[in-house]
């Protein structure tokens, strides 16, 4: 429990800082219905359907959107620290990473690019079942430890996941 308000914590201050950066640039910047404004994006937290890599890919695109990239660490800590604060958010999901040959590449709104900024979970990635390709976010559970929690796994591309989209606000 106080790793929850600690998250609760950080997430109402990055919170605030991104809001008095969008007023101190004079921007105004709003997410579609059904779409969370997060601090460089809109993200929509799609917990009600699992499905594959693949399929999360073409269910985002046909929301206007695609799996979320996580390319700075102020996305990377909102995120964990939103799905911290929201009990609903805590499954493990999908995002837009997966592995092509040796390489990690984002899939989505930077397309193929080469993944360099990484919070992988310790020890990981692995390749532990011998075909992960795909990237997911660890959850919170009794059975993860909280250090790992809400960081990237690698995951068979087949195994099925909520998933989380991203786009861009809309000006």
């Amino acid at each position: 429990m106080i790793a929850d308000s600690l998250m609760a914590s950080l997430t109402a201050k990055l919170a605030l800082f991104v809001s008095m950066a969008a007023l101190a640039t004079g921007a105004t910047r709003t997410c579609a219905n059904g779409w969370i404004e997060g601090p460089s994006s809109c993200y929509r937290f799609v917990m009600d359907r699992k499905v594959p890599w693949k399929t999360a890919q073409g269910l985002c695109r046909d929301m206007g959107g695609v799996l979320t990239t996580l390319d700075n660490h102020i996305e990377i800590m909102w995120l964990r620290g939103y799905r911290g604060y929201h009990p609903n958010l805590r499954e493990a999901v999908w995002i837009g990473g997966y592995r092509k040959s040796k390489n990690w590449l984002w899939k989505g709104r930077i397309a193929d690019k080469a993944i360099t900024l990484t919070d992988w979970a310790p020890k990981e990635p692995n390749n532990d079942d011998g075909d992960e390709k795909c990237i997911m976010l660890y959850g919170y559970n009794s059975k993860i430890d909280i250090k790992d929690a809400y960081r990237w796994n690698d995951k068979e591309c087949d195994f099925k996941l909520p998933f989380i989209c991203e786009r861009d606000y809309e000006f």
